[in-house]
């Protein structure tokens, strides 16, 4: 019998980076004049690269757990490996958030955790805030133009605004920022470099190796040594 490790934090780097892609490839063929159509396809890539970021955040923060646990962290020491393991083993982590777990992990192996208030952790907390909003998103009425986002909303916008650069197609549109002009491929590929930085500043914490690459396009497939 043949034993495979199945992981799947590297097919949602895939998947994220390829929604990016295809945010730029519509925006550039667009030419200034996008049909409405072509304006919700946008945005549907653009919210998937967004998912898919947030996605391989909390999936490779599990592998790397799940590792500790069968013992496949060569690159830790043993007391740390045997805490990790411990941790996962007996807490319930799945009620933790993504970026907790990460915190954990570092506390767990004796290593420095995330400043809460500063980078890199603000960056990825607010991805998650935009991932949290996207899914779990209600219909809601619009002023076009808009009078008053509604506080929730504006409190995400102004967070986001001037991360990336805004849907080139809706430059000088009567469309609200959050979502419409958001969400594009200077949100998406945001969304790829922030949770690449994150997972990359995480792992070099840890003593793990982890390729340096901005995103996620030159190192995908080379999430774990043991995989």
């Amino acid at each position: 019998m043949v034993e495979l490790r199945r992981k799947l934090s590297g097919s949602h780097a895939i998947a994220a980076h390829r929604f990016a892609k295809l945010c730029e490839e519509l925006e550039t063929k667009s030419g200034g004049s996008p049909s409405k159509a072509v304006l919700e396809e946008d945005k549907a890539y653009a919210i998937a690269a967004v998912v898919s970021s947030v996605a391989f955040l909390e999936t490779s923060v599990n592998e790397f757990f799940g590792d500790a646990s069968d013992a496949l962290l060569s690159d830790l020491d043993e007391d740390a490996i045997d805490r990790l393991a411990a941790v996962w083993r007996l807490q319930d982590t799945e009620r933790l958030s993504i970026l907790d777990k990460h915190q954990l992990a570092l506390v767990t192996a004796g290593q420095p955790p995330f400043d809460l208030g500063a980078q890199p952790f603000q960056d990825p907390h607010i991805l998650v805030r935009l991932r949290n909003r996207l899914v779990h998103a209600k219909a809601e009425w619009i002023s076009l133009p808009p009078s008053l986002e509604s506080p929730a909303t504006d409190k995400l916008a102004e967070a986001l605004r001037g991360k990336f650069k805004e849907n080139s197609m809706l430059v000088g549109s009567p469309y609200p920022f959050f979502p419409e002009r958001c969400l594009g491929a200077g949100c998406a590929n945001w969304s790829i470099n922030t949770a690449a930085r994150f997972f990359a500043e995480f792992a070099k914490r840890m003593g793990i190796p982890r390729p340096e690459a901005r995103t996620f396009d030159t190192w995908r497939f080379r999430y774990h040594r043991n995989a």
